[in-house]
């Protein structure tokens, strides 16, 4: 009986070591590719080049998480504004949406000026 039991306690001894070291492993190949994933997002990728939350301009290298939403994937400069988006993410893209379009209407006010500009001189009276 002492024979049946040290060999129990040696297999499960030895089945809980296996499955820990087995664990960790995982868990490493998981994290790592975890960073590959992020690693290979470029800005291109994304929908809006900036943060939604704090409108950062978003680099390359500066983006540390994403988050995809009603199909687009977005991306943040920190963790903390990925957990603001997606308590809330119609209040960010609002605020996104507002953005863009006063970028664009900005732009459009230089853009008539550059053509009217452009036609004056084109055309000299």
């Amino acid at each position: 009986m002492k024979k049946l039991l040290t060999i129990l306690l040696v297999l499960t001894v030895g089945a809980i070591f296996f499955v820990s070291c087995g664990g960790e492993k995982k868990a490493e190949q998981a994290a790592q590719t975890t960073v590959e994933k992020k690693m290979s997002i470029t800005t291109d990728m994304l929908t809006t080049a900036k943060d939604p939350v704090c409108g950062m301009e978003l680099t390359n290298e500066s983006i540390a998480d994403t988050a995809i939403y009603n199909g687009q994937l977005y991306g943040f400069c920190s963790e903390e504004c990925k957990a603001k988006f997606k308590a809330d993410p119609d209040k960010y893209l609002a605020n996104v949406e507002e953005e863009e379009e006063h970028e664009m209407h900005e732009k459009g006010e230089k853009g008539e000026m550059h053509e009217e500009e452009g036609e004056k001189e084109e055309h000299p009276h």
